[in-house]
Formats: C-alpha cells, structure tokens, sequence
C-alpha cells in the first residue's frame, strides 16, 4: 500500500530536478552575474612553455570597467617564483576578462589550440586571482560600456627587491615606505651588495615600487611561486640607507675660502615638462583602463608613453596655463597610437571578452574581431574604440 503523501513526494521530487536542470543552465551566467568577472591568464607564445590557468572568478564588479593589469602583474610576479620564467615580450602574460563562462571557455580553448599547433608545451596551473575585501561586487542587471568611476591616482610609494634563484633559496625585502624620488638602481646595487656580504650570493635583484597594499601583492604572488617550487625564502629585512650613500658621496674636507652657495638655478623647461608628464601618469592609465573597450583595443602603457612624449616635445604647450587637455590627447589626432593598438595574441580574446553578441555564431564573433581591428587600423583613436566595435558589429550581423 502507497503512503498517503506518495503523490507529493513525487512532484517534490520532479521539481527538485527541474530546478537542477534550470540550475545548470544558467550556471555559466549566474557566476558571472552574480560573483564577478571571469578570467583565465596565459602567458606569451613566445616560450617553448605556456602557463595557462584554469578558469576563475576574479571577484571584480562587472558593473564597472575594471583593468586586468593587476592580476597580469601578479601572474608574471608568480612564474617567476616558480618557474624562473624570463621573456622577452613586452606582453609576457595576459589575463582577458569575460562576462559569461561560455566566452572565457572559447577564448581559452582557441589560445589553446593555437599554441599547440605551433608546437608550444601547455603547462596548466591552479592559479587564481583573490581581490581585495574593499573590491566587493554588488549584483547588476546590465553593463555599462562607458562608465568612469572615481580615478585611483595613489602614488606608488613603496619599494621591495627580490632575488634570482641562488642555491634553492630567494632573499627579499620590503615593501618598504619610499616617498619619490626613488634611484631604483642605487636600491638595486645595495641590496646586491648586501646579499653577497651576508650570504655570499651571486646572481641579479630586481626591484620595482607600488602602493603599499599593491607592492605587498606582488612579493606575496612570487614567494608563493617560489615556495609551490620548494625553494627557500629568506626575508632579509635590508633597508636602503639613503643618508649613508649621501655620506659616502660627500668630499672630505671643507674649503672655508668658498664662496655662499649660490640658489639653484630654475629648472630648465624639458625637465618641468617632463616632471608635469610625470606627475600626469596615474591620471593617463587611470584614464585608459576604466574605458574597457579602449583597454582590450590598445596597450594603456603604450598610450602612457606616448602622452608623456608628447607632453616633453611639445614644452610651450604643457607648460602653458591651459595644456591640452588629456581628453584631447586620447582622441589621437595628436600623435600616431596604430603602434599602440594591442599585439594580436592579446587583442583578439580582450575584444571577445568585452564585445555583447548574445547567440550570435563564432563565425560572427570571428568577424567583429577581424573588422574591428581593421577599423582601428585605419583610424587608431582610442577615444572612438567603442563606436568603431559598434560598427564592427552592425557590419558582421
């Protein structure tokens, strides 16, 4: 004899499945939607060895334009901890986001297919990116192409230095506060020096500056390449003792005849031009990245450059009480940005991850990638990337 709820068990039962089935449907989706942007990073083909990651969620609103550098940055710093990677691109990794796991997977399985056709050993690595808590996302139904949030100008503020691999072991040091100017090569040279005193070691350092939180995110992504490869870390605690290098430098005996120091002399106009670019930077790729269409079509760094020299060879102009205005300099009429238009490995999967083509085929989406670059092109002006994509598609479709 069946049990009297025999009946409801049942339709339990089937809408336990249908509800599994809707699930898995839209599981792609809700995970882009409703925990952030999707990546994957990748480095260049250029080596015989490819380290591309699994598929992650970088927990980065999708609500905003975000900038993938960061946790480009980050991946580099890790394959160098672990696998001693050194390249000779100017593009040594990449890390496209995507807004659906359909498109991060296709992205993903071409680059695959690619490198292997060349030959290129693929190593897989289980690598995510984890943001800052202050990162948090918050749900949204549509995505804004062109949205500018609150430009980030923090300087860079703090200097750390690693080690090349010596006997199975990395020293390091820092982050630690350095209010600019800060002679990279003086801290280079030191911590050289004071590795080979203490522990005999041969070899090179690199150092490099950032935020606090940004410069500490980096050395935490090489030492934990460095320790999943099971070599030793040594926290040095070194400090560059810029007061002693100044010592060191000053003569030793002092004329008493001389004459009053006379006041330095103005800076001459190229050096006020270029300490006006100088100061200018954060706001030009603050500028860049927040535009996702500009920053999948063109290498911000590229446009960087290009602005800075620009703003030291036209001196009259940048030190004038109105100089061109930044909004200006990205429509790209002033100088030539075609070099700037991002090398073809990473353009075509940034493009896919930001170009809007529901349902639409692969020969589509190949289509807007290729008219798209074509366009950009013939007119390589950043300020225009979106209507130029636009009118990729209306011409695929």
């Amino acid at each position: 004899m069946r049990p009297r709820n025999f009946a409801a068990r049942v339709v339990l039962i089937f809408c336990v499945v249908i509800l599994s089935v809707v699930s898995i449907d839209f599981t792609g989706r809700a995970v882009a939607t409703q925990a952030g942007l999707l990546a994957y990073c990748a480095s260049s083909p250029d080596q015989p060895d490819i380290y591309i990651t699994q598929i992650f969620n970088t927990g980065l609103d999708p609500a905003v334009s975000q900038d993938s550098n960061p946790i480009q940055n980050e991946y580099i710093e890790y394959l160098k901890g672990r696998f001693d990677v050194k390249s000779n691109s100017n593009f040594p990794v990449a890390c496209p986001l995507f807004v659906t796991m359909s498109q991060a997977q296709s992205t993903r399985q071409n680059y695959e297919m690619q490198v292997r056709q060349q030959n290129k050993h693929i190593v897989q690595l289980e690598w995510n990116y984890r943001p800052e808590p202050s990162a948090a996302i918050a749900p949204t139904a549509a995505i804004p192409q062109h949205r500018m949030p609150r430009v980030n100008t923090s300087q860079a503020d703090h200097t750390f230095c690693i080690s090349d691999v010596y006997q199975n072991t990395v020293y390091v040091t820092g982050p630690v506060a350095t209010p600019p100017p800060v002679a990279m090569y003086a801290w280079a040279n030191g911590f050289t020096d004071f590795l080979k005193g203490k522990y005999s070691f041969e070899g090179r350092v690199y150092c490099n500056m950032g935020t606090n939180a940004g410069a500490q995110r980096l050395v935490n992504a090489h030492l934990d390449g460095s320790r999943a490869a099971g070599r030793r870390v040594v926290e040095t605690g070194w400090k560059y003792d810029a007061t002693q290098a100044m010592s060191q430098s000053r003569p030793v005996a002092q004329d008493e005849d001389r004459e009053p120091a006379q006041r330095p002399a103005a800076q001459p106009p190229n050096l006020q031009a270029r300490d006006f670019s100088i100061k200018e930077n954060p706001r030009v790729t603050a500028y860049c990245v927040h535009d996702r269409v500009m920053a999948a079509a063109f290498d911000c760094e590229c446009l960087r450059r290009q602005i800075a020299t620009y703003r030291k060879d036209h001196v009259s102009d940048t030190l004038s009480a109105s100089p061109t205005p930044l909004e200006e300099l990205f429509k790209g009429n002033k100088f030539d940005c075609r070099s700037c238009i991002q090398v073809d490995w990473k353009f075509k999967p940034a493009v896919r991850g930001v170009m809007h083509l529901p349902g639409s085929s692969e020969a589509v989406r190949e289509c807007v990638v290729e008219k798209f670059h074509a366009l950009l092109t013939a007119k390589p002006y950043p300020s225009q990337s979106q209507e130029l994509l636009d009118q990729a598609i209306k011409a695929c479709r």
